[in-house]
């Protein structure tokens, strides 16, 4: 599905910042077999940030296959940008994805805690994947899914629940497939169609319902939850016939605004604009890699609990007075637990590369190794990089995020939470959500979550590797567990740990 690189080349996903390294330059280019036309990767966080800062104008994606303000540009932004703006709700919200995640991880623990054994070999990915899909269902729409996805009761009609989890590792497949692919007689196509239609209608009619809810004034779907269709349903109505959004951008601006987890593109889009598509799994997956982190590091795992424990305490034997937590008070404490939260996502970003099409000629600063270099990785040698409208430019973020130049530091790989505690830590660097005034909107809402969710995780389970890796040397444990694959996102390969309940105050 992805071209095969020349390992720790560029192009390669795994090679972070080796290429730059190896050439001695911040800004490297290959040649694209699709467009034989040059693209220009920067690893710098000059370049990087006026590509993402200034996309509107001077740098813009494909605009092919836009329905949600995610890809769009120029007016079209600004029509979504004016009902996201619009819904108040959606400032009320944080404290409702904080609520929302702490009520679906005791729903969780619930069903670890069923098996007899004192020890539960979990799949973390495959449950915090469930876990972040009820959350945002919960919060955008009002619809709580049952932790065992119920079955299919007819072929061609799919439940809520089961529509979403089977869209969406299909994601990469519907974006690279034409239309008239689906009459081809393959199961995986026909699979992929029945999916995103069963979401889509499903879809359709909660915004149905919730519209003639809102117009009848019955409240029969909750005051509570749903806020965020809600006030985007209300914006809309309020909206002129140019300025508002159909059904389906409604959809997809939930989904953006709310977690910026996963949005409904259509099937025709160009796979260059597939980083949309990446933030559903963005908390799922980052979460998925911490735990490994506190399987491999029992200190920042404890750390963790200390912080939950200060603000919880005795919440891992009693977890009701978690259920008084309050976002506002509680969130700021976990200052820590964010600090490991931003630092996996320096070395895992959900998208790594965030390509752009130029749009007028301008010139962008690159930093490359001079002759009184006293290190490898000492690009103290500035040049400038002449750019024409219609070239090829991606801001290379995993390498950004691993280029010693960023932090003057040659600790960039490694895992070092502290690292965002200081005042002085490079945040002109860090990009895991993109950029500028155009940057994931649900980079809070992600946060929230994610911080909840990690601080509940450490106070309530002692974690470990399952025993086919306890008994081989860490760093080759270290390397199993971290794996990762090139999907839409960073995807773990297979993080699987043992879960054991704690006890006691340890």
């Amino acid at each position: 599905m992805f071209p095969d690189y020349p390992k720790q080349k560029l192009g390669d996903p795994h090679a972070g910042f080796r290429p730059y390294a190896d050439a001695g330059s911040t800004v490297l280019a290959t040649i694209p077999l699709e467009t034989l036309k040059p693209a220009i990767w920067f690893s710098n966080a000059e370049a990087c940030r006026q590509i993402l800062d200034l996309h509107e104008t001077r740098f813009r994606k494909d605009m092919k296959g836009v329905s949600h303000m995610i890809k769009a540009e120029g007016a079209l932004w600004k029509k979504h940008r004016r009902a996201v703006r619009a819904n108040s709700l959606v400032q009320k919200a944080y404290g409702l994805v904080w609520d929302e995640s702490g009520r679906t991880l005791d729903e969780w623990f619930d069903t670890i805690q069923n098996s007899e054994e004192p020890e539960v070999e979990v799949d973390t990915v495959a449950s915090l994947s469930k876990v972040t899909l009820n959350i945002i269902s919960s919060v955008g729409f009002g619809e709580h899914f049952p932790w065992n996805n119920p079955k299919q009761t007819e072929s061609n009609r799919l439940p809520l629940s089961t529509s979403v989890v089977e869209a969406v590792p299909l994601t990469v497949l519907r974006a690279l497939l034409p239309s008239w692919a689906y009459r081809l007689p393959f199961q995986s196509f026909a699979k992929t169609k029945l999916a995103f239609e069963e979401m889509e209608r499903n879809f359709a009619e909660i915004i149905k319902a919730t519209s003639t809810d809102i117009l009848d004034g019955s409240h029969k779907r909750g005051a509570e939850q749903g806020d965020i269709l809600r006030g985007l349903i209300q914006a809309n109505e309020t909206a002129n016939d140019e300025q508002r959004l159909s059904d389906r951008e409604v959809l997809a601006d939930i989904y953006v605004s709310n977690s910026g987890y996963f949005s409904l593109a259509p099937a025709n889009f160009d796979i260059r604009g597939i980083d949309s598509l990446a933030r559903w799994t963005c908390t799922s997956h980052t979460v998925a890699f911490i735990t490994a982190i506190f399987a491999l590091y029992p200190d920042i795992h404890a750390r963790v609990r200390k912080e939950a424990d200060d603000i919880w305490p005795g919440a891992h034997t009693d977890p009701t007075k978690r259920k008084r937590s309050v976002y506002k008070d509680d969130f700021p404490r976990l200052a820590y637990t964010q600090a490991v939260f931003h630092e996996a996502l320096r070395h895992f970003p959900p998208v790594s590369v965030f390509p752009r099409i130029v749009g007028e000629d301008t010139i962008l600063p690159g930093t490359k190794r001079g002759t009184s270099k006293s290190t490898d990785y000492e690009f103290n040698e500035s040049f400038d990089v002449p750019l024409s409208i219609g070239d090829l430019v991606v801001p290379d973020v995993y390498a950004l995020h691993m280029n010693r130049e960023s932090e003057g530091t040659p600790l960039n790989a490694d895992f070092n939470p502290t690292r965002f505690l200081t005042p002085d830590w490079p945040k002109h660097a860090f990009m895991p959500f993109a950029s500028g005034p155009r940057a994931c909107l649900g980079r809070g809402f992600a946060t929230a979550e994610a911080a909840r969710i990690i601080a509940t995780l450490a106070q309530d389970w002692d974690l470990r590797c399952i025993n086919d890796l306890i008994n081989i040397p860490w760093e080759a444990r270290k390397e199993r567990l971290l794996q990762w694959r090139q999907e839409v996102t960073m995807t773990p390969v297979d993080i699987k740990l043992m879960f054991k309940k704690r006890t006691g105050d340890m």
